[in-house]
């Protein structure tokens, strides 16, 4: 009997699990179950301070991995491994949080750093689309960072960067719709953040490899504009999708003048995500431009994948 692996990434807006098993020959994952919360721990930033996770952000979490539990308890699951990503690296009772979440669940969430995440990222991406020693570059959009790799030449880089989706919309995001000021300040944001980057990276726009995209908010974009349904969306379905810079930007305009209420009910878009949609785009949009790239390839695959495989024993993804 085949080996099953369950992986859960406690995120910034959600917490994710994944249940599979690994392809020993091929090294390619085949998924058994899934599951997604949206727990909101990005409500706790604010524009200065530390950060604080409260008593709601707590139980939301707690909540979500019981559910987690159950399902991982309807397999013969050999491991099940647990991170903790994006706001948990930066919240200043992180420690306190993890171990009351662990006393309640049983579950222990182990914080990685973003560069450890981006590599894991990319381990997950690379199997899935069978990359192989091809040159690329990943970018990976969450709730609270976007982290980085670049493939190439022999060689590998990552970083991580404090420009997630909900944490934009929380810093610059206060009128509903926003005004084109807000959305303008965060794509400057972003410029700053990410032109440093990318020099840091020794990377220019004319040796740029094939771009990839994950995280929710780049699989969301995929999926609106090839008209799929929220129930549609799998692996099979997103991975390897083409994501255009000019079908970005329309969507970032359509999007920027659409009320909460009405972005909710928007045809293959997560209610739960349409807060931060808005924002995600802008980062997103801002992206291509600096990469100078017309377009992308789209990735539904990303860190549950590659924590899957190093617990089947996998080598480390790195060059």
């Amino acid at each position: 009997m085949k080996n099953i692996f369950a992986a859960i990434d406690i995120g910034t807006h959600t917490a994710r699990l994944l249940i599979a098993t690994v392809d020993a020959d091929s090294m390619r994952i085949k998924d058994i179950a899934g599951s997604r919360n949206y727990i909101r721990l990005g409500e706790a930033w604010c524009n200065e301070g530390d950060v604080v996770l409260g008593d709601a952000a707590l139980e939301r979490t707690v909540l979500a991995i019981k559910a987690f539990s159950e399902i991982i308890f309807g397999f013969d699951v050999c491991s099940v491994r647990a991170v903790g990503t994006g706001i948990l690296r930066e919240a200043s009772n992180r420690e306190e949080f993890l171990d009351l979440v662990s006393k309640r669940t049983g579950i222990r969430i182990e914080t990685i750093s973003g560069e450890e995440e981006a590599r894991l990222s990319a381990k997950g991406v690379a199997s899935a689309l069978g990359l192989g020693d091809d040159p690329f570059f990943l970018f990976d959009l969450g709730g609270g960072s976007t982290e980085f790799y670049l493939q190439a030449e022999g060689r590998s880089e990552t970083t991580s960067l404090p420009i997630g989706a909900m944490r934009m919309k929380r810093r610059f995001i206060t009128e509903d719709p926003p005004d084109r000021r807000s959305v303008e300040m965060i794509e400057s944001y972003v410029e700053e953040c990410v032109s440093k980057a990318l020099g840091h990276m020794k990377l220019r726009k004319s040796t740029v490899p094939p771009v990839i995209g994950t995280g929710g908010t780049v699989v969301a974009l995929a999926c609106i504009n090839k008209g799929l349904n929220i129930s549609q969306i799998s692996r099979e379905s997103v991975n390897c999708l083409p994501l255009e810079r000019i079908r970005v930007d329309g969507m970032l305009e359509e999007f920027a003048s659409m009320r909460l209420e009405k972005l909710i009910s928007y045809k293959g878009l997560d209610a739960q995500r349409a807060e931060v949609i808005i924002a995600g785009a802008a980062i997103v949009s801002t992206l291509f431009r600096l990469l100078d790239k017309n377009s992308i390839s789209v990735s539904m695959s990303d860190l549950l994948d590659g924590l899957i495989l190093e617990s089947h024993g996998g080598k480390r993804y790195e060059r």
